[in-house]
């Protein structure tokens, strides 16, 4: 889906999220609230994860070595314009790289019943 979202303004252009990618209190939070990411910008901010989570998740040795996960405390995709679609990639990535949340925020999109 695209409607003149972040991805839509932004085809082409490298895409670099790093300031998403916090630690507050010793926790690591993805702080991605207000970017207009439609799903096309969801789709975008995955192929940038792909290489940036792992090393800044080695950065942080917050994974014990019998941890099958790594917690995030908040990862926060609020108030854009994401769908359904946008919605199961993010998770089903969060999924695949062994990412577990305690905050999930996703109020203020465009969700359906799918969701």
């Amino acid at each position: 889906r695209s409607g003149g979202g972040w991805a839509s303004n932004c085809v082409g252009r490298p895409h670099d999220f790093s300031a998403c990618l916090k630690v507050r209190d010793g926790r690591p939070e993805v702080n991605m609230s207000r970017w207009n990411l439609d799903d096309d910008g969801a789709e975008a901010w995955i192929i940038w994860a792909r290489s940036a989570l792992p090393a800044f998740i080695r950065q942080l040795r917050h994974r014990s070595r019998d941890q099958e996960y790594t917690t995030f405390y908040e990862v926060n995709f609020a108030e854009n314009e994401l769908g359904d679609v946008g919605v199961h990639r993010l998770l089903c990535f969060f999924y695949e790289q062994g990412i577990a949340m305690r905050i999930l925020k996703l109020f203020k999109n465009r969700l359906r019943r799918a969701a």
